[in-house]
């Protein structure tokens, strides 16, 4: 039997020459803009049963597609709140454990203010703090792989950049954190199902007036049954009025809303034909284009179609209620987050195996060519 050639399949072993520091340097480049994405996009968890969350349920929770969604949903709620508080601002950044499923709703996120224990201090998340450093270093990594991208297509040929490029379209995503980025706080504290607020609790911020008479009015119930036909916040029994307290958000065809939808989902199917267009000329243009470009643009492909076909699917059915995409609680959507990062594994191997270095220091997974190293040098150095 004759040896197997990677070549055959269309993988070009062309990375020997590379030292291990390079290795380490790449893959630190490769990383750095998903764990950004994951660590800064990633909501604050409340676990409101007394069991632990089963270890399964978390990886929803790191597809990029539920980020993208939170943040979108972020920005909606507060177009549409009437009443912006530091209580709703925090219980908007939480995403609560049932016991069962992920679910932040206008309705829940207004019946669990009652364990707020530790509310933000302001409305607004001050510049100086963790999670608008968590911006700040978002928005220097997109800038930074959004100037690749377009020098790449300056340069007429595809992404050639190596293990380091392969997180650059995750890095450009989460440049919609902008967005959202003066909401987004992580300086509050809920009293989960155990009792304890799972942090250190520190020096309380005083309740806002209208959140305090509603804690109140819910301590004095027993009992509070939600009602998610009417919009309202059932008030306690024996209360002087007796009437449904009604929601402090617009509805979901508020227009500020609808604009903002439109504007994100404008954007969302520009970018997916601008990607069509890309990979069509590209690959025209191309007469050999290798396995890690193809593997690449597959593997993002795949996640803006998902994500154009899931996103005005559940903003029509009114999806824009919840922080956590509805489809988070699937087994299907969870298989297929696996899948994906499997793939992105799989494409980060690829790379490595056909990453070479041109005689000026660019990276790149192309077959030695005089004429495509010079313009990799010329766009790249």
């Amino acid at each position: 039997m004759a040896p197997l050639n990677a070549e055959t399949y269309g993988i070009h072993l062309q990375s020997q020459n590379i030292q291990f520091n390079e290795w380490l340097a790449q893959l630190t480049q490769c990383l750095a803009p998903w764990a950004t994405h994951v660590l800064v996009g990633v909501p604050t968890i409340v676990n409101l049963t007394d069991e632990p969350i089963p270890w399964h349920w978390y990886i929803p929770l790191y597809n990029p597609i539920s980020i993208l969604w939170r943040y979108l949903v972020i920005c909606d709620r507060r177009l549409r709140c009437r009443e912006w508080t530091p209580g709703r601002m925090a219980a908007t950044c939480t995403m609560f454990w049932d016991g069962k499923r992920w679910s932040s709703t206008e309705l829940e996120a207004e019946e669990h203010l009652d364990r707020l224990r530790k509310p933000p201090p302001y409305t607004r998340t001050p510049i100086l703090s963790v999670p608008m450093l968590g911006t700040m270093v978002v928005l220097i990594q997109g800038s930074q792989a959004l100037y690749e991208l377009v020098k790449v297509s300056s340069s007429g040929v595809l992404l050639t950049q190596g293990v380091a490029s392969v997180f650059f379209f995750i890095a450009v995503a989460s440049l919609f954190r902008l967005a959202p980025a003066f909401w987004i706080t992580q300086d509050f504290a809920f009293r989960d199902g155990r009792g304890s607020i799972g942090c250190d609790e520190g020096p309380r911020a005083p309740v806002p007036a209208l959140e305090l008479s509603e804690l109140r009015m819910r301590a004095a119930s027993p009992c509070i049954e939600s009602s998610h036909s009417n919009g309202t916040i059932p008030t306690a029994e024996g209360a002087a009025d007796s009437a449904p307290k009604p929601m402090p958000f617009e509805g979901q065809m508020h227009p500020k809303a609808i604009v903002w939808r439109t504007a994100v989902m404008s954007l969302i199917f520009a970018i997916f034909v601008s990607q069509i267009y890309h990979i069509a000329h590209g690959f025209a243009s191309s007469r050999s284009s290798p396995a890690s470009t193809i593997a690449l643009h597959i593997l993002y492909h795949s996640l803006m179609g998902v994500m154009v076909i899931l996103f005005p699917y559940f903003l029509c059915r009114g999806g824009a209620d919840d922080v956590a995409i509805a489809c988070m609680n699937s087994t299907w959507y969870t298989a297929w987050t696996v899948v994906w990062y499997l793939g992105a594994a799989t494409v980060i191997a690829i790379n490595a195996l056909e990453m070479r270095r041109t005689h000026c220091g660019a990276y790149t997974t192309y077959l030695p060519s005089a004429e495509m190293d010079e313009r990799l040098c010329r766009y790249f150095t």
